[in-house]
């Protein structure tokens, strides 16, 4: 048999480890300290409105519609804590900016009779509150359904909405500040309610893509 002659092992030149390998970390330190100074800010804003400070006035069809919400709650003798938490977050979205003209569009839009529909759902949201047991998960699924038959019925308009609050960063920040809101809702009644109209928007495909451009892929309310 003639030996086989080895295969030459081929010459190599050391390198230096390549620098790119602290640049993630760079990256990392640096969006760290960006989204610690966002979130600061953001707590300073929520502070100031919630001393009653006046920020960038938000849609005046929004205050309206918030105002209208603010009676019926009072007449009816419900919780508003959940709307006022929901006008102070909003009044820091559009003090950074982020409150978009297509609000004021979609409220533009209804009807007084659509009007109306809005204020009562806010209301039904408020009383979900007093309810318990089997009465209470119905009343959360059904006012789900409802909820979300009302979007349908505004549909484009909604999705204009949805649609033009800011992405990246700034929409996380958005999504963020909601979560706020839903935090100050304590009937699990109510928890029911938000997590199945979530579903119930994440089920529609053109929704579901405006909703995890600002949330990303896993939304929770």
């Amino acid at each position: 048999m003639i030996p086989q002659r080895p295969h030459p092992i081929p010459h190599t030149t050391p390198t230096t480890p390549p620098t790119y390998a602290t640049r993630p970390r760079d990256t990392v330190i640096a969006r760290r300290r960006e989204l610690r100074a966002q979130e600061a800010r953001i707590d300073e804003l929520i502070a100031r409105v919630e001393d009653g400070e006046g920020l960038e006035p938000i849609p005046q069809l929004l205050v309206r519609f918030y105002d209208a919400v603010q009676a019926r709650l009072e007449e009816e003798g419900l919780n508003s804590r959940g709307l006022r938490a929901e006008r102070q977050v909003v009044t820091a979205l559009a003090a950074l900016g982020l409150v978009p003209d297509s609000i004021g569009t979609f409220l533009a839009e209804l009807d007084s009779a659509e009007w109306e529909a809005g204020v009562r759902i806010y209301a039904q949201i408020a009383r979900l509150e007093q309810l318990g047991g089997e009465e209470a998960r119905t009343a959360a699924l059904d006012l789900a359904e409802e909820t979300w038959e009302y979007t349908l019925r505004h549909r484009s308009t909604a999705l204009a909405a949805f649609s033009d609050f800011p992405t990246g960063s700034p929409g996380r920040t958005t999504w963020r500040l909601t979560q706020m809101i839903t935090d100050t809702y304590t009937g699990p009644a109510q928890h029911l309610y938000l997590d199945r109209f979530l579903e119930l928007l994440l089920a529609d495909p053109d929704f579901a893509v405006v909703i995890r451009r600002l949330a990303g892929d896993e939304p929770a309310l």
